[in-house]
């Protein structure tokens, strides 16, 4: 049976889960108060925030170099069809970074297995839902022209949905620029945030707290493909994701869901206090 092996760049924020041993992961870099970290286990998230929240400077990613994603490549050997899978290329330049080291190994023979680069066009839970999706497609033995075809399938149907308790980390990191004019950010109104495209937009506003679970929950039930499967991501707000969970499975008790903590490069950028879903939708 072909060797197939999964590579992902650290924004999947998959590293507190089962799947982190099941594929390699490329670690971002981190770069906060003159001090250098990998968003991969290099510092406790909820001491992060604590710092963020009493820091006057803000965390700065940087990216995975090409040689980082050259070493995963070679330690995903020996493999016959390699699969690595990035963040949205809309919001960073890792896909990029990824594309100049697939170059650079197929030109000097480094690695001996096909690579294949995926852009989930996604950060966080949407792009853990293509690796939980690669992962058991080949767990279950399936070709690597379905899978890449699934994965391609899945760029235009996964959406991620997400409240930032404030904006001020994600707009200080420049990563709004897709954003209506917030009037109301001063006045403690919180915008629904989803991916378009690649591209983060606000689809809709939230007035108070409580109604935060509720919209995510209606906007589940209306909008997704299939009640199979569900990633929630927080990001110290575990309380709240737990109730999430509770009532996505109060009214579809069978289906999968994945709880993840916010790493360190999405933190930057969502801050403390984010709750988001991701799922398949219909009719995207």
């Amino acid at each position: 049976m072909p060797v197939i092996r999964i590579i992902a760049d650290s924004s999947c924020d998959l590293r507190n889960t089962e799947y982190v041993k099941e594929f390699i992961t490329v670690p971002v870099p981190i770069i906060f108060k003159e001090r250098s970290f990998q968003d991969q286990g290099d510092i406790n998230i909820m001491d992060y925030f604590s710092a963020m929240k009493q820091s006057p400077h803000f965390p700065q990613t940087s990216l995975p170099s090409p040689q980082s994603f050259i070493n995963a490549f070679s330690a995903a050997e020996p493999a016959d069809d390699i699969i690595c899978i990035t963040a949205s290329s809309k919001i960073s330049g890792i896909f990029n970074s990824a594309n100049i080291a697939k170059r650079i190994a197929e030109e000097e023979g480094l690695v001996s297995a096909r690579i294949h680069l995926v852009d989930s066009k996604n950060v966080s839970i949407g792009m853990a839902l293509f690796i939980r999706t690669a992962l058991d497609m080949v767990k279950n033995g399936e070709v690597i022209g379905d899978i890449l075809a699934r994965l391609e399938e899945m760029t235009r149907t996964v959406s991620m949905y997400f409240v930032l308790d404030t904006l001020k980390y994600a707009i200080k990191g420049g990563r709004l620029s897709g954003l209506k004019p917030m009037v109301g950010q001063l006045l403690n109104i919180k915008p629904v945030l989803y991916f378009d495209e690649g591209v983060v937009r606000d689809v809709d506003r939230i007035f108070k707290q409580k109604q935060i679970e509720e919209w995510l929950v209606k906007k589940f039930f209306k909008s997704a493909l299939s009640f199979e499967q569900a990633a929630i991501a927080q990001g110290d707000a575990l309380a709240r994701a737990g109730s999430l969970e509770a009532r996505l499975k109060a009214k579809a008790p069978g289906i999968r869901i994945l709880i993840q903590e916010v790493g360190l490069a999405v933190g930057a950028y969502a801050g403390p206090g984010v709750i988001g879903i991701a799922f398949e939708e219909k009719n995207k």
